[in-house]
């Protein structure tokens, strides 16, 4: 067994009446094709939606409308986006 900062820990146990928040999944955009709509975040720009997608070669020429930073033309090859999926689980 390891010690120090690799030290196995417990997993978290969950009692009843636990509610789980919304989870955030962050995915590079490198082989991703990314539709109108979608949710991205950015290194530099923070989050925001795809408002636009045009074919460009072996690429899509991006449109994305970021909270912070406006409105952006990008190559979704270029750009460090990330996907964003949120998940919810129903209640139970």
């Amino acid at each position: 067994s390891l010690g120090g900062p690799y030290a196995e820990s417990p997993a978290p146990v969950l009692g009843p009446g636990y509610i789980q928040e919304p989870q955030t999944v962050y995915r590079p955009t490198g082989a991703l094709a990314l539709k109108v709509g979608a949710h991205v975040r950015h290194s530099k720009f923070g989050s925001g939606i795809v408002m636009n997608c045009i074919p460009a070669r072996d690429d899509q020429e991006l449109t994305v409308v970021f909270e912070g930073a406006g409105v952006k033309k990008l190559l979704a090859s270029l750009a460090p986006l990330e996907k964003i999926e949120r998940h919810v689980d129903p209640p139970a």
